[in-house]
């Protein structure tokens, strides 16, 4: 008899952020004492004479400015003013501050990326988890399979995906003809996790890692390193031990099933950013060299993932949300290690075709991007995650 469900604990070990889509534009928060203070707009409109609340919005400035400059700055001293706030990592803090300069042309840089929440609470999307899990066992099951197979794996993914989605290969392996309802995830159900504490989030600050500079990216609302919370995994279908359905088989039924497939996968991805940062940080151009600190604290992030998963043999790791690049929600860092294979499957997507100019994939350089949470005082790469079994 297969399990019903089974309770797991997720804990952050790099910044998380799963956006809800909204952002905080510079006329909705104060940046104050190292604290984003989400203004509580019900509050200001009550409070502000009737005139000046109808210039709210107008212009795009910073809450602190527009409210000095209407003499109404006595307003940023009451503590109705501010419905939360967010810490600031020190990353984060010097930029967010310039980029709030109302002498600047482009204060829109300031925007803050929100974190999905319930109730005002921030949580994890059961959707989010097994779109990772997803990844994760196409993944494993293109790693088991061989030689003239695989050819055949993508020959099929590339001729049936004609809009070409990303995650074409994952479709081919997981879903019959095309058809969600036959799709054997559908077997799998994870709930939201357990919703925390708001004053948990903390705004980091992203930068892409290009080939040649660092590009801003924003500011995004994350749970930091350190916070659990619960989630569940149920299943359906199984009765009985009896496969209901084409390949149920291949749905992980016990957590250590769950964590073998994620390791698998989390390993080979540790191995796959550790080996891309080497290789661009053996390149001797003079443009890169101020970047080796940071292709520095990647890899040795990396080196304490592979400790921490060395020191939780019972555990499941995995990344998962924003920023985690293109290798974590595809199967391409296999595809990667053939390289023509991965330049068949570049052409036939179009990765990393720039919207104008020439294009000339290299898969020994790709992804060309990366991106990369801002200071010392923060793990580099977002969204990773370990999972544990939680006795209820």
């Amino acid at each position: 008899m297969k399990p019903n469900s089974f309770k797991l604990e997720i804990e952050t070990l790099s910044p998380l952020h799963i956006g809800d889509g909204s952002t905080l534009i510079p006329l909705e928060y104060v940046l104050e004492d190292g604290l984003v203070k989400v203004v509580n707009l019900d509050f200001l409109l009550e409070a502000l004479p009737e005139k000046i609340a109808s210039q709210l919005g107008e212009k795009m400035v910073p809450m602190h400015d527009f409210l000095n400059r209407k003499n109404q700055g006595h307003l940023l001293r009451k503590p109705e003013l501010y419905s939360r706030k967010i810490k600031l990592s020190d990353g984060a803090r010097g930029d967010l501050k310039d980029d709030l300069d109302p002498h600047k042309t482009q204060i829109n840089k300031a925007q803050i990326k929100t974190f999905v929440k319930t109730g005002g609470k921030p949580f994890i999307p059961g959707s989010s988890i097994k779109g990772a899990i997803r990844t994760a066992l196409a993944y494993h099951i293109l790693k088991e399979a061989r030689g003239e197979k695989v050819e055949k794996i993508l020959d099929a993914s590339v001729k049936r995906e004609r809009d070409r989605d990303r995650d074409a290969v994952e479709k081919y392996l997981l879903r019959a003809d095309d058809d969600i309802d036959e799709d054997i995830l559908m077997l799998l159900g994870i709930t939201d996790s357990a919703a925390v504490e708001a004053d948990h989030l903390v705004v980091v600050r992203g930068k892409r890692l290009a080939s040649r500079s660092f590009i801003p990216t924003g500011y995004y609302e994350a749970l930091p390193t350190g916070i659990k919370t619960t989630f569940r995994v149920f299943f359906n279908e199984f009765g009985d031990g009896v496969q209901r359905r084409r390949d149920a088989s291949l749905i992980p039924t016990t957590p250590q099933k769950l964590f073998a497939i994620l390791n698998e996968f989390a390993r080979d991805l540790i191995d796959f950013e550790k080996r891309q940062n080497a290789k661009i940080k053996m390149q001797k151009r003079g443009d890169l060299q101020k970047y080796l600190p940071d292709f520095e604290r990647i890899i040795k992030f990396c080196d304490n993932l592979e400790a921490k998963m060395r020191d939780n043999p019972n555990a499941g790791f995995m990344a998962l949300g924003w920023g985690t690049g293109w290798h974590s929600k595809t199967v391409g860092i296999l595809l990667n290690k053939d390289p023509e294979k991965f330049l068949r499957m570049m052409y036939a997507y179009k990765m990393g075709r720039p919207p104008r100019g020439n294009w000339k994939p290299d898969p020994a350089f790709f992804p060309k991007t990366r991106e990369v949470i801002v200071g010392q005082d923060t793990e580099p790469l977002f969204g990773w995650v370990m999972l544990r079994l939680k006795e209820d």
